[in-house]
């Protein structure tokens, strides 16, 4: 987190941080909670996600324009 990285309080980053320090903020949370999960899930390294199968190849199909 941002407040981490620079030693200062969440609630300086709050009050005197832009959207971008916020956003960042987050980001970097939910990166952390990400890897802790990834490592602490299994052994074989796969991380359950939120997404069906179904969700996944729709947005596969999306991005390869089918």
């Amino acid at each position: 987190m941002v407040a981490k990285r620079y030693a200062t309080l969440p609630s300086q980053v709050l009050e005197l941080g832009n959207s971008i320090d916020v956003k960042c903020a987050i980001l970097s949370l939910q990166y952390e909670n990400y890897l802790n999960k990834k490592v602490n899930d299994n052994s074989e390294g796969h991380t359950q996600t939120e997404h069906t199968t179904d969700e996944l190849q729709a947005m596969m199909d999306a991005v390869k324009g089918n």
